[in-house]
């Protein structure tokens, strides 16, 4: 059977599979001992920050648990990447699922957006009221991952982290 790959939503309600563009990520520097006291308490550098592709990673359920009221709680999103930043020998060994950090998401059917490339090597944990606001305050349209793709895809996030690594 062929089922849609995703939806088209907008709004705040956001779930497991949801794509967010242009998300904020703070990129520290660890460089205290190389700085005064009076400097270490200066304002972040913009540099500091960068703009991510994510994908949500958390549980709908989890995520729905919370936003009754105020959000409250974490969320847990991974880095996405256009095809156009992976060799395509890269991307097929990818797509035949060999290497354990990656999962591919192959091209939507009505809408412009190449292949998708999720890596499990990128984790970032966000407020999830951040998050709502952010969803809030971009109000345009965003992709969400439909099922059975987005349950593989987070089985695939779990088996990533879930397996018993040996030395080489």
């Amino acid at each position: 059977m062929n089922y849609p790959k995703y939806e088209l939503v907008t709004g705040d309600a956001i779930e497991q599979g949801d794509f967010f563009d242009n998300v904020p990520v703070l990129n520290p520097v660890y460089a205290t001992s190389l700085l005064s006291e009076k400097e270490q308490e200066a304002t972040l550098d913009v540099e500091q920050i960068e703009l991510v592709s994510m994908i949500v990673v958390s549980q709908t359920c989890d995520i729905s648990k919370n936003t009754s009221g105020e959000p409250k709680g974490q969320i847990i999103l991974c880095r996405r990447d256009g095809e156009k930043e992976y060799k395509e020998k890269d991307i097929e060994e990818i797509r035949k699922e060999r290497y354990h950090y990656y999962h591919l998401l192959t091209p939507f059917e009505d809408i412009v957006l190449e292949r998708q490339i999720i890596d499990f090597s990128f984790v970032y944990v966000v407020s999830l009221k951040f998050l709502v606001d952010f969803a809030r305050d971009t109000s345009k349209t965003r992709i969400r991952l439909l099922s059975p793709y987005r349950e593989k895809f987070a089985q695939r996030f779990g088996y990533y982290y879930s397996r018993v690594a040996l030395p080489n």
